[in-house]
């Protein structure tokens, strides 16, 4: 179990500092890195939960699901961030800078709203076809990846919009 704690210890923290550079160099926004971590933490907590409340045990394939929703989850937010900075549009200066939020809000939605639903549908899927193993390790961990995938769906989704909305960046440094 030591060795389990201390790769939990290792795998999430470089996972989050990834991610975080990631969104920092590329999307050019301090504004924008919260808001995968806020989705990213509450699909772990869901997840989690889940996990206690079904049974499934920490073992050394589950404990790895926490840093599977960080590097399979976070591109979805990366990819709707990325399409709502698309979405200010640069010469707005007449809008208040809520309504110029809604409306890259609103961009993003017919951007990626799809693709984003297919992809994480698609990995999802792909989690619960390992349910079918023979290997109990396998199956918790095929239930519980397919969990936080679509846990992590329904969070991006909801969450993301709201959290872009509320306190997002209003001004786009991509060009």
């Amino acid at each position: 179990e030591t060795g389990l704690f201390s790769d939990l210890r290792t795998l999430i923290p470089a996972a989050l500092l990834i991610m975080i550079a990631t969104i920092a160099v590329f999307l050019k926004s301090l504004r924008a890195i919260p808001i995968p971590l806020i989705t990213t933490g509450v699909s772990i907590l869901w997840t989690l939960g889940c996990m206690a409340v079904t049974e499934i045990p920490l073992t050394l394939l589950t404990a790895m699901v926490p840093a599977r929703i960080i590097v399979s989850g976070s591109p979805e937010d990366v990819h709707m961030i990325t399409a709502y900075l698309e979405g200010l549009s640069p010469e707005d200066r007449e809008n208040r800078d809520t309504v110029k939020r809604r409306l890259a809000v609103e961009h993003m939605a017919r951007r990626v709203g799809l693709p984003i639903l297919i992809t994480s549908l698609t990995t999802a899927f792909g989690c619960v076809a390992n349910t079918v193993s023979d290997i109990p390790l396998i199956r918790e961990f095929a239930v519980a990846s397919a969990f936080a995938m679509v846990a992590n769906l329904i969070v991006t989704v909801l969450a993301l919009p709201l959290q872009l909305t509320l306190f997002g960046p209003n001004i786009s440094r991509l060009n």
